[in-house]
């Protein structure tokens, strides 16, 4: 059939999404993330968002003042008022639904709090209507109360509000940060589509930036009026902006910023952690890896943790059009702070999601993977979806510890025992941190105490702990990413760490410690062939 120019009006016109368009999934209007992709989590933290938003309304020239440099300013003008008071009272019936939701588990937990016992039978009479059905009750072995959620029993009892944000990125283009500040209105330069992200017409669009699609088609897939498709149509273009495949790494591993790493085999890739821009940066000279940067299939996908730097939702339906198996760690599954990432995956149209516990291995035709156990940077909380993975190429053996905290050698000594060598070893020194209340305060039942929060930080290894594991696993080249240097992080993390911030220093000290051993040491940055 005849292609014709992407200019006439008629028939098949053939379009590439552009690359500096960049994507943001929402939830009701906020960043998706893990916690607002999980019924239960998502109403702790809607809550919390709202709560700011009522504070911006109240005092909208403190929120705007961008060099305030308070974390939890809303980075919306006062010309945004109205807006914010419209989207209050447009989401006011499913605010009542999830307030009932978390009234009914704070009843639960009250509840829980005064078992003394006694047969817990007759108490189920006492859970609060909603939850009923939905949670078992039990003792602790040390006799305290608890309960457990099921997880599934909670799908669907609010409106999914998903939607996805296309945003042409121009030289004044600015990305407020994603955890305090909504997107509601709409500037020339962006779409919004209302769309359950399982939908496969999102692979269409993004498979566009390499392969061509049929805009008309596309625009009748998502039911697209005149008007929307005109406003849509500036986020394509005529021509293809990837400049072909990007040549295989021959064994290389690829760094593509913060915590993503490429690893591709003889016959095989896998994808760690992917949070990947959608263009290239350039700085004195240096390129980055972008998206284009992909192979056109990865057949695996790792993931550490459930944190947004490594869980990223913007990335992973972006590429997930290409990704043949993801693995993640498994939840505990009925715990509100722990939600199950595999089934927010399977939510979001993930097929082939491999859940893994500790000790445990997958086999692949040119790798085996290991997993080990994951502790630190979760504030002491029972989070039990984290995990490091020791990796044997046919030409490698890699440890991947992410945000890791050297707390129990032990763990490690599993590697010595087993006579599994490291290579290469790619750590976090993240040593700094904020204090765990930054992130799980809206899910805490009770008071904390400030003095405790501060030491119970979101932290990974420092210098000593680092020096440690290094002499305990004795690797031929060390590694150190995930410290947030990157410009371009710092509308998830804040402000991007600069080099002379204590974290850095502290691998400053490393290197000092290191400096007459027969070792490879190396800090990762923007990008990198290893």
């Amino acid at each position: 059939m005849k292609r014709r120019n992407c200019c006439e009006a008629e028939d098949e016109v053939f379009v590439y999404l552009r690359n500096n368009v960049f994507v943001e999934p929402l939830v009701e209007h906020w960043y998706a993330w893990h916690y607002l992709l999980s019924p239960v989590s998502r109403s702790f933290f809607m809550r919390k968002n709202r709560k700011q938003l009522r504070s911006f309304l109240k005092y909208p020239e403190f929120h705007s003042d961008i060099s305030s440099g308070k974390v939890s300013t809303v980075r919306l003008s006062k010309d945004d008022v109205s807006c914010v008071e419209s989207y209050l009272d447009c989401n006011r019936h499913q605010e009542i639904q999830q307030e009932k939701l978390l009234l009914a588990v704070e009843k639960l937990d009250d509840l829980v709090s005064q078992f003394n016992g006694d047969s817990l039978e007759s108490l189920y009479q006492e859970v609060p209507s909603e939850l009923k059905g939905k949670v078992e009750l039990f003792y602790a072995r040390n006799q305290s109360g608890a309960y457990r959620l099921f997880e599934n029993a909670f799908s669907g009892i609010f409106e999914k509000c998903e939607s996805v944000l296309f945003t042409l990125k121009t030289d004044h283009t600015t990305r407020p940060p994603v955890f305090n500040t909504p997107r509601l209105s709409r500037h020339e330069t962006q779409f919004l589509i209302d769309i359950d992200f399982k939908a496969k017409v999102l692979d269409k669009i993004f498979q566009a930036r390499r392969r061509p699609v049929d805009f008309n088609k596309l625009c009748q897939e998502i039911n697209l009026t005149d008007e929307a498709k005109l406003k849509f149509r500036m986020m394509f273009t005529s021509e293809c902006e990837y400049k072909g495949l990007p040549e295989p790494s021959n064994g290389k591993i690829r760094y593509f910023g913060h915590a993503t790493l490429l690893i591709e085999t003889s016959s095989e890739s896998l994808l760690i952690d992917p949070w990947i821009q959608n263009d290239s940066f350039l700085k004195n000279g240096k390129t980055s890896y972008s998206l284009a940067d992909l192979p056109d299939s990865i057949d695996y996908v790792v993931i550490t943790h459930g944190h947004a730097d490594h869980f990223n939702v913007e990335t992973l339906l972006q590429i997930r059009h290409k990704v043949g198996n993801i693995i993640v760690p498994k939840s505990s599954g009925d715990m509100i702070e722990d939600p199950s990432l595999a089934k927010i995956l399977r939510k979001i149209g993930f097929e082939n999601v491999i859940e893994v516990d500790s000790f445990e291995n997958i086999q692949g035709n040119t790798f085996q993977l290991h997993t080990l156990p994951f502790l630190g940077e979760h504030g002491d909380l029972r989070v039990d979806a984290k995990s490091s993975y020791y990796i044997e190429t046919d030409s490698d053996q890699l440890l991947i510890l992410s945000d890791s905290k050297f707390i129990q050698p032990e763990i490690y000594q599993y590697l010595v025992d087993n006579s599994l060598k490291v290579g290469k070893m790619f750590v976090g020194m993240e040593c700094e941190g904020a204090p765990y209340t930054w992130l799980y305060e809206p899910l805490l039942n009770q008071g904390y105490q400030p003095e405790y929060a501060k030491n119970r930080r979101l932290v990974g290894c420092d210098s000593d702990e680092t020096e440690q594991l290094i002499r305990l696993i004795n690797p031929d080249s060390v590694f150190v990413y995930a410290m947030g240097l990157e410009p371009w992080l710092e509308y998830l993390i804040g402000k991007p760490t600069n080099f002379d911030d204590y974290i850095v220093r502290e691998y400053k000290r490393l290197e000092d410690k290191m400096l007459h051993e027969d070792i490879t040491l190396k800090l990762l940055y923007w990008s990198e062939e290893i």
